[in-house]
């Protein structure tokens, strides 16, 4: 603190499009050289209008833009506009709402940042002070709530949609209802909407969108327009996740609830209370706490789409519901809750206990990570979220999947040399709070078991207690075999072209890797010599073989060539201590003549073989420390190798 005077920060103005372009519809693009220099600075923009407008749990997503459409997001790091526990001590919960969609305000002010945004890097305005937000210069009307009867459409009715319009800054005059078949459709049909002429009931306005063919897939907005020509869309100009279903035989399964039209993978049946049905399974989970929620999961099957999160109130009919019971559900609000599907104020009953649970599913684990790596990939999993799922066979590749920090999270994988995998989670009350301290790196697991959910942007695997980790199983200590296919010695021509016969390989616990063979170094057949190929191959436990092949490059000799110049011949180790192995291959005269000679040329040891190839080891342990000579020799020449003796 320089001195104690108050001191006036003045904001720089900027233009929108200094910061970004365009916008959610028409293609954002960040100006990164532009508005690089603008980062932490407060700055100002004057007269945008809110563009976009969204709540997600206590929180609130909305955006500006300019006059030529260029919007920019608006950021809640300060406690005056988040609505949570990081919010100002001296402000309630959930003070903070933003202006309505097209309101225009006379200015925004606050900090530059850059934010990673669905994937995309942007430049976000974060407002300090409740005075960062300027007044509102005009106010179009918008709609407060739409609502649809009946929610289950057959295709013999027409569904009646109502909604209440709160009026902006001029008087409303009309209200249309836009609607249309396929969610993919951006033709729409249009009705204006009917005042109700009851006096308390002033500002609502119904219609009805035709009858349907059963399956068909209605999506639908709202536009209500003032007398000033002033209008915003409802949810949006292009209905985005606003639709309902053509049921003839209603909704009777899980599989139902789940039905989605939309590319998030978002259930249809969001924000609608249902009531007389009977949609049934079996209890696979409870003791589950997510923030204060606590939450049980029921199954009817393995299918995709087969699972279903409910969240328990207290005193509510699943106060008693246990793990085994079979259950009918008939009645509940849904909920898509940050990516799941969610049923809240449940009406249902136990039809027994003791039920099957339907049997665990599995799918790999390295798919799963890169999924939750990627935002625009996360809905891929939707079908799956609640789950039973099972993974057998992994490591902990991280004991710690949240470091610095530990929320209890740790990672598996079937590969223990992998850095990325499967979070393991422990919501469920059974659970110790943060066990996964105890856990070390590469720590075997025999299996896991679990519940699959999407939390905090992460697809997870949630135990139900400690019996669905099983840390049993001794690890997989034993290495895979390669079998080479073909001859070891092999030979070509030279200047012909050499086929590799391959190699295969078998693991004790994976099976045939033979797909995970690696293999380094080439033949070059031009050259006459000899050539090595590696083949190397590890299991998923990190257990490792290595082989190798050599090849020969030759050429045929004459009657007076010494043939021994272009045979392979090879000794290990080099230098030797107590034996020296020696194998010899691509002659053809008998014998072949093996003989080791000091460095003053008197012969130690001789001995003749009479085969085409020698694979033999010469004891080394009663020679001095020195320098040898290894002399090959057949009637139509020799060859001599230098080879070291150090005890």
């Amino acid at each position: 603190m320089i001195d104690l005077n108050t001191n006036k920060v003045n904001p720089i103005e900027l233009k929108v499009d200094s910061l970004m372009t365009g916008n959610a519809s028409a293609g954002q693009v960040q100006q990164k050289l532009r508005g690089e220099k603008y980062e932490g600075s407060y700055v100002e923009l004057k007269n945008v209008t809110v563009f976009t407008r969204q709540a997600s749990g206590s929180r609130w997503f909305w955006s500006v833009a300019d006059e030529a459409g260029n919007a920019i997001d608006v950021g809640d790091f300060s406690g005056w506009f988040r609505n949570d526990n990081n919010a100002d001590s001296s402000l309630p919960a959930g003070r903070f709402t933003p202006p309505l969609i097209g309101t225009r305000l006379s200015f925004i002010r606050g900090v530059i940042v850059e934010s990673a945004i669905s994937g995309q890097y942007r430049f976000t305005i974060n407002p300090l002070m409740p005075g960062d937000v300027g007044p509102s210069s005009y106010t179009p009307p918008t709609v407060v709530s739409r609502e649809r009867q009946p929610i289950i459409a057959k295709s013999t009715d027409s569904v009646a949609v109502v909604v209440k319009v709160q009026q902006g800054t001029t008087r409303v005059n009309t209200v249309r209802l836009f609607h249309t078949v396929g969610y993919s459709s951006t033709t729409f049909d249009s009705i204006t909407l009917t005042r109700n002429v009851f006096p308390n009931d002033t500002m609502v306005w119904f219609g009805y969108i035709p009858a349907r063919a059963n399956g068909s897939v209605v999506k639908y907005f709202v536009r209500p327009t003032d007398i000033n020509g002033s209008f915003t869309s409802s949810p949006d100009a292009f209905g985005t996740f606003n639709a309902y279903v053509v049921k003839d035989n209603g909704i009777s399964t899980i599989q139902d609830l789940q039905f989605s039209p939309y590319p998030n993978n978002q259930t249809i049946w969001n924000n609608d209370s249902i009531s007389g049905v009977d949609i049934r399974g079996v209890v696979t989970a409870t003791a589950m706490t997510q923030g204060t929620t606590n939450i049980l999961t029921i199954q009817n099957g393995t299918d995709v789409n087969s699972a279903i999160i409910v969240n328990r109130r207290l005193n509510d009919p699943t106060a008693t519901w246990r793990v085994g019971d079979s259950v009918s559900l008939t009645g509940f609000r849904v909920i898509e809750s940050f990516g799941m599907t969610t049923l809240n104020n449940i009406a249902g009953t136990r039809i027994s206990t003791g039920a099957t649970l339907p049997n665990f599913v599995t799918m790999p684990i390295d798919t799963i990570a890169a999924i939750s790596a990627s935002a625009a990939r996360r809905p891929t999993l939707a079908p799956y979220e609640g789950m039973l799922m099972k993974f057998d066979s992994v490591y902990v590749v991280n004991p710690n999947a949240d470091a610095p920090g530990n929320f209890g999270e740790f990672l598996i994988n079937s590969d223990s040399t992998k850095t990325t995998g499967l979070r393991i989670d422990d919501i469920s009350t059974r659970l110790p709070d943060n066990f996964n301290v105890n856990l070390v790196k590469n720590q075997f697991m025999s299996s896991v078991k679990g519940i699959f959910t999407l939390t905090f942007s992460n697809w997870k695997l949630q135990p139900r207690d400690s019996n669905d980790l099983d840390f049993s199983g001794a690890p997989d200590t034993e290495k895979p075999v390669i079998t080479l296919l073909g001859k070891n010695p092999d030979s070509v021509l030279v200047n012909t072209s050499y086929v590799d016969p391959g190699a295969t390989a078998l693991d004790n616990k994976d099976g045939d890797i033979t797909s995970k063979i690696m293999k380094f170094g080439t033949v070059d057949s031009s050259k006459v010599g000899s050539f090595l190929i590696l083949y190397t191959v590890k299991d998923n436990a990190g257990n490792r073989d290595t082989i190798t092949r050599t090849v020969i490059v030759y050429t045929k000799v004459g009657i007076n060539d010494n043939e021994l110049v272009f045979a392979n011949a090879l000794i290990f180790p080099n230098p030797a201590q107590e034996t020296l192995h020696i194998n010899v291959s691509g002659y053809a005269t008998l014998p072949l003549t093996v003989s080791i000679a000091d460095i003053s040329g008197r012969t130690l040891f001789t001995e003749a073989f009479h085969s085409k190839q020698v694979n033999t080891a010469i004891s080394t342990s009663q020679l001095n420390n020195g320098i040898y000579f290894l002399n090959l020799s057949t009637t139509s020449g020799s060859k001599t190798i230098k080879f070291v003796v150090n005890h």
